[in-house]
């Protein structure tokens, strides 16, 4: 996750489903006041404090400590390990240089941003974020070590994209911004699975275990092995796995209304006024390739996609 932007690898959902369509019925059907709809979104945004997303003040807690519970960081190189929990992400950041490709862009990323990395006794309804601000991964350090080793990654992702500069910008209207936030996490998610598919192939099969077995992801995880078995295409399968993203509505509803509630809280702080700009297609070119520079052209289900 992305904690100013709700990018996030949420934990289990909650047993109780908002439905935004029907909690956001009445006010898109008596008007097509723009500033109704807005009103109608905040006011919901309002009660949804406790959504299984890290956003902006949840990532201040969780760098804070949740409940005084202790948050350590290691900055780079990575290789000054004065605690246990300080060695335990040196190690994780070891693994992550012998089995990811020296030529990703995930390593890349890696050394330009240079990132702290922190390990908590515990994150607020996430697995893990980047907070875009302060330049920290926080991971939740009472997850398996293969969980761990996807939490990284995906995060990983995620400041790829803010160095190649696909974030939402100022510009762009809140729903296109909610548009872009879903794309990306959609990305961050179908390329952990190609990262920890090429892990397995090659006898490390943790990572792909972890997030196979993971709720909230478990059903992607199945449509790119599907995919691989069928046409053993990782393009085709990360594609396949990008589009299934979609596929559940709390994963949709989740992230839309919490960028939703994070554009808004924006807006307050900054008193801009509403903006209108669309993403360009070009944007979602760019968010949509393998950490090798191909691209697998996604493609967000038409059908699935109802804002």
């Amino acid at each position: 996750m992305l904690a100013s932007e709700a990018y996030a690898m949420p934990s289990v959902p909650r047993t109780e489903i908002f439905d935004l369509h029907e909690i956001l019925g009445g006010a898109l059907s008596r008007t097509n006041s723009t500033f109704a709809v807005i009103g109608a979104i905040k006011a919901l945004a309002q009660g949804l404090r406790f959504v299984a997303l890290a956003m902006a003040s949840c990532a201040m807690l969780a760098a804070q400590g949740a409940n005084g519970q202790e948050v350590e960081c290691l900055s780079y190189p990575y290789d000054q390990a004065e605690s246990v929990r300080d060695s335990r992400i040196r190690e994780l950041l070891l693994w992550l240089r012998v089995s990811v490709d020296q030529s990703s862009d995930l390593l890349r990323a890696l050394d330009t941003v240079r990132p702290e990395i922190c390990l908590a006794d515990y994150v607020f309804g996430a697995e893990g974020f980047f907070d875009v601000y302060d330049g920290k991964i926080v991971i939740d350090g009472t997850l398996s070590k293969g969980m761990m080793q996807a939490v990284l990654i995906h995060e990983l992702r995620h400041i790829h994209q803010v160095r190649i500069g696909v974030c939402p910008g100022p510009m762009l209207s809140m729903h296109e911004t909610a548009r872009v936030t879903l794309a990306m996490e959609a990305d961050a998610s179908a390329v952990s699975l190609q990262l920890a598919w090429d892990l397995k192939q090659s006898g490390n099969p943790d990572t792909w275990n972890a997030l196979a077995a993971w709720p909230t992801h478990s059903d992607i995880a199945d449509a790119f092995e599907k995919e691989m078995d069928a046409s053993e295409n990782v393009a085709r399968a990360t594609a396949q796995a990008f589009a299934q993203w979609y596929i559940s509505d709390w994963r949709r509803e989740e992230y839309y209304l919490a960028a939703c509630s994070d554009y808004l809280d924006i807006q307050d702080a900054t008193h801009a006024l509403p903006k209108y700009g669309l993403a360009s297609p070009e944007m979602f070119d760019r968010i949509c390739t393998l950490p090798t520079g191909e691209n697998y052209n996604c493609v967000i289900p038409t059908e699935l996609n109802p804002w």
